[in-house]
C-alpha cells in the first residue's frame, strides 16, 4: 500500500470512503502493536521497527477521509504513536 497518502485524495464514492475509514481505524485501534512486533522480527532493530511502524500509522491515518472517521482517529493516532515511541 502506498503510504504517502496521495492515493487517498482522489474523490471516490462515500461507500468506498467508509471502507477506507474502517480499514484505517481498525489498524489505529489494534493492529499497530502487531505491526511493530512484525517489524522487530523482520529488521532485528528496534529503532528501524519503530520508524516503520510510525510511517505505517501515519499512512493508515491518511486513509481516513470522512469527518466522523477523522474525529474517531484523532485520539487513536496519538495513542498508537505514543505506544511506538515508548516501546
Amino acid at each position: 500500500m502506498n503510504q504517502s497518502g496521495e492515493d487517498f485524495t482522489v474523490e471516490v464514492p462515500i461507500e468506498d470512503r467508509i471502507i477506507r475509514d474502517a480499514d484505517g481505524l481498525s489498524f489505529l485501534e489494534n493492529s499497530y502493536e502487531a505491526y511493530l512486533q512484525k517489524g522487530l522480527k523482520m529488521y532485528g532493530d528496534i529503532e528501524k521497527a519503530k520508524e516503520e511502524a510510525a510511517v505505517k500509522i501515519i499512512g493508515m491515518s491518511k486513509k481516513i477521509t470522512t469527518q466522523k472517521g477523522k474525529e474517531i482517529a484523532k485520539e487513536l493516532i496519538d495513542k498508537a504513536l505514543e505506544f511506538v515511541k515508548d516501546y
